[in-house]
């Protein structure tokens, strides 16, 4: 027993002298070019290389607390040989795994690990211990944003510009650190501070090397600054930010174009792909309304701005996604007159988005473009530039929506479209009665067609086109509004609105109106008015004399308020009461002699309705028609 021990010491002596020997030789002055420092990194190093990987298994976290602490205490990554500081980043990051005592503990110390992320070889394995170490642990998260890790990595990300290197990791801790909502706020009270991480985001995002990073950096912006209006407001954020937008769009288009990428789970492809797709649509709605916010400095008269050049830039993009961004943001910088007719003057803007109108266009796209075609057709010099345009002019590119049916969304978009167009323009509106299709109907019949579809969801919007028809032909085209009055079609759908008690279509039903007392100040108008009606007498479901004259009455009998200031709902009860006397008497006017039960009540209503209201002639009611606001784009999906 005793010789065993003796040799167990005598063991142990010589095991702690050859460990000097090694040393001193080492060490010596032999031209050796180790330090007796650099030796014990190395042992250390060793003995750390091993724990780390017993720290793989949670249950040996627990016993390296104490180990942990004196690690830390000793880490200097200035003077440390490389793979000592390796070493010790890598126990670090193993031992604070899932183990919050552990994560405590190394919370003193977060400086040193924080100093790594300057060390190039030490940054990626420093970014594995700081994942370690906040997710799901918001004391470090909050610590670690308050010493500005996440803007720290940003800007050295930045600062590298684009390379081959995959940053996703990099990406995700600024996302982990900012994941507390209490924390992400903090970060953005800071003006100034939020603005430059905001932008080192954005270029992050453009020199992005793979698409999991893009993805990375697209999520990050969007979870940290979920709304980035107030940045957006800079042009040249805008600017980065459509380029930004551009980068997505054919990020996903090489995410789609490559199934390897995908496992055979379906659920996960699905996921990937609606993912990339909420990212976008994200950013597509922010382009929209920092588009529809923009005030463009006076400055712009010199040139075109930053704003409308990244619009041209993306209307100009193969890239559908792109195409469709442009044409929200350019829908929407539409606010005014001159900007508005200089995109389509000197860029022919509307014949960039007319040539989207065709049949191989996606539904958004066809969205997007008449949307911005409303927007532009809204200024009145451009009204003739798009109705003329060659080959495909705004008239036929609303007809191409319309005649998408039974999409309502295309419906409702071409229809949209003619309004703008046919709104005081005589050409546009005569093209749309006169022009021939390729079968015998014309563009009017395609119109007159949608009232019908839906159990008449469209027929109010029908009859504001044949309203604004109307009055654009009135004084300039009078044998197209002959044509149109010969349509009982026309007629029909006007009375049919006329007569509607639906008080959320009361302007629509009050253009109808006004409307049908236009057309019976001409001779064809109001002969056709009557044949409409008589031969409605007695259909079910065809008004006829009897509800018309019983709701021309009720009309007239409707109360004005009393009080001295008048509404514009006042003023326009007063005008369609009197476009009504003037219909009734001109109905009156285009008959023969014989006494019909219709034509003794509609005398008697003017005879009561004429007392106190004096008939010159058809009053419009422009104080309530709907203003034709600029369409605030949002995506369809």
């Amino acid at each position: 027993m005793r010789e065993q021990v003796y040799q167990g010491t005598i063991r142990e002596r010589a095991r702690s002298r050859v460990h000097q020997l090694c040393q001193d030789i080492l060490a010596g002055s032999g031209g050796s070019d180790y330090s007796r420092q650099q030796v014990e990194d190395a042992v250390t190093a060793a003995y750390l290389e091993r724990i780390a990987s017993l720290c793989a298994d949670p249950e040996q976290r627990v016993r390296c607390s104490e180990l942990l602490e004196q690690v830390l205490q000793l880490y200097d990554p200035s003077s440390h040989t490389e793979k000592l500081s390796f070493q010790v980043l890598r126990f670090v990051g193993n031992c604070v795994a899932d183990n919050d005592d552990n994560r405590t503990i190394t919370l003193q110390h977060l400086d040193q690990l924080v100093q790594s992320l300057s060390v190039p070889y030490l940054r990626t394995i420093s970014i594995q211990v700081l994942q370690n170490l906040t997710l799901d642990f918001p004391p470090a998260q909050r610590q670690l944003a308050q010493l500005g890790v996440h803007s720290t990595i940003a800007s050295m990300l930045v600062k590298e510009g684009p390379n081959d290197k995959d940053n996703s990791a990099h990406i995700e801790l600024i996302t982990t650190v900012l994941d507390p909502v209490d924390t992400r706020e903090a970060v953005i009270q800071d003006s100034k501070k939020a603005r430059s991480f905001f932008k080192d985001l954005l270029t992050c995002a453009l020199q992005s090397s793979s698409h999991l990073e893009l993805f990375d950096a697209g999520h990050a912006l969007s979870f940290v600054f979920p709304d980035p209006q107030g940045f957006l407001a800079d042009e040249n954020l805008f600017s980065l930010f459509a380029r930004y937008y551009a980068h997505l769009a054919r990020g996903y288009e090489k995410i789609l174009a490559r199934p390897e990428l995908f496992t055979s789970d379906g659920e996960e492809e699905y996921g990937i792909k609606e993912g990339w797709k909420e990212v976008i649509e994200n950013v597509e709605n922010h382009l929209a309304d920092a588009a529809y916010d923009y005030k463009p400095p006076p400055s712009e008269s010199l040139g075109i701005s930053i704003v409308f050049q990244a619009g041209l830039d993306l209307i100009t993009n193969p890239n559908q996604h792109c195409t469709v961004g442009g044409c929200i943001v350019l829908g929407n910088v539409v606010r005014h007159d001159d900007r508005s007719q200089k995109m389509v003057e000197e860029h022919g803007i509307h014949k960039i988005a007319l040539g989207f109108m065709r049949p191989g266009s996606s539904t958004s796209l066809l969205h997007a473009a008449s949307g911005l075609l409303h927007n532009l057709a809204i200024s009145a010099p451009n009204k003739e530039a798009i109705g003329a345009a060659d080959p495909v002019g705004g008239i036929l590119a609303a007809i191409t929506l319309l005649e998408k049916g039974p999409d309502p969304t295309l419906i409702n978009s071409g229809l949209r479209l003619l309004s703008p167009l046919l709104d005081d323009c005589s050409r546009n509106a005569k093209k749309l009665v006169d022009h021939p299709q390729e079968t015998e109907l014309k563009y009017i019949d395609t119109v007159l067609s949608c009232a019908d579809i839906l159990d008449g969801s469209f027929r109010h919007s029908v009859a504001h086109l044949l309203h604004e028809t109307i009055r654009s032909l009135l004084e300039e085209e009078e044998e197209a509004l002959d044509n149109l009055c010969r349509r009982s079609k026309v007629l029909q759908i006007l009375i049919q609105q006329a007569l509607s008690t639906d008080t959320e279509q009361e302007v629509s039903t009050i253009e109808s109106w006004l409307a049908l007392a236009l057309l019976s100040t001409s001779k064809t108008g109001s002969k056709s008015i009557v044949s409409v009606l008589d031969s409605a007498d007695g259909q079910q479901n065809s008004p006829g004399w009897d509800r018309f004259l019983k709701v021309a009455k009720n009309m007239l009998e409707r109360e004005e308020p009393k009080s001295e200031t008048k509404t514009a709902s006042d003023v326009a009860l007063e005008a369609t009461k009197r476009n009504v006397l003037l219909l009734l008497s001109k109905l009156l006017e285009s008959t023969d002699d014989i006494s019909t039960p219709w034509q003794t009540e509609a005398e008697s209503m003017l005879l009561s309705g004429m007392e106190g209201l004096e008939i010159e002639g058809v009053e419009g009611v422009e104080e309530v028609e709907e203003d034709e606001e600029i369409e605030r784009f949002q995506l369809e999906t």
